[in-house]
């Protein structure tokens, strides 16, 4: 995860979108799925009638404030998104989520097939979950359950 330190606010690679009220941040390397995991949560929302949007995706400013953390779309690329094998689409997004939920794409190899709770280090506040990479089919629901959507 790179991040570049300005005050209080970073910017991070990653996705990240709003599903109902829960905000959902996606972190892993380049190609690891996190726009396609995004673009499939939001279709798996839509399905279940649940209010979904994007944030942004690929460069994101998250910024620590209260204990919360909130995270906005970099100006320029605001309203696009990467779809894989169709490139740089446009998106309906909100402008700014507070992030409820850490989804880190690992791969398979580094995950436990019976994982306890996690955290991350850079922010323990928020719920922390590892799923599979390129692997929407296992991941979807299990960010669904965790949201508790």
């Amino acid at each position: 995860m790179e991040t570049v330190n300005s005050d209080d606010i970073q910017t991070l690679h990653g996705s990240a979108l709003l599903i109902g009220s829960k905000g959902v941040l996606l972190l892993g390397e380049s190609g690891s799925g996190k726009s396609t995991l995004a673009h499939a949560l939001i279709a798996y929302a839509q399905t279940e009638r649940v209010f979904a949007r994007w944030v942004g995706d690929d460069q994101l400013h998250v910024q620590r404030a209260g204990g919360a953390l909130t995270v906005h779309a970099a100006q320029n690329i605001a309203g696009k998104a990467e779809q894989a094998f169709n490139g740089i689409v446009e998106i309906e997004h909100v402008p700014s989520a507070r992030i409820d939920l850490l989804v880190h794409l690992r791969d398979e190899t580094d995950l436990e097939r019976m994982p306890e709770k996690t955290t991350d280090t850079s922010f323990p506040e928020i719920a922390a979950l590892l799923v599979p990479r390129r692997s929407t089919a296992i991941s979807v629901p299990l960010i669904i359950k965790q949201l508790s959507i």
